[in-house]
Formats: structure tokens, sequence, C-alpha cells
């Protein structure tokens, strides 16, 4: 479903690892739109 496009993933927002207290945070909040990503390596745009 994924590759025909009836199903999108939604991307919070991406922390890299010295953040994850503070990404952790905002998933306790439940103010989030969609999954959080803590990044172990460079930096992601997304």
């Amino acid at each position: 479903m994924i590759e025909e496009g009836k199903i999108k993933s939604i991307v919070d927002k991406i922390y890299p690892l010295g953040q994850a207290a503070e990404a952790h945070r905002r998933v306790e909040t439940e103010q989030r739109l969609g999954v959080i990503i803590i990044s172990m390596g460079k930096s992601l745009k997304y």
C-alpha cells in the first residue's frame, strides 16, 4: 500500500541523538502530528 501511495508516513520532527531527551518529551506531550525520529548519523532534512 505504501508503494501504491495509499498510505503515507508523517514525520513530525527529526532530532539528533544528543537531543533524545527533548524528543522523548515531545512524544510525552502528545502534541506531535506524526512520528518522531532520532537520527544517529548525519543531520537529515525532511
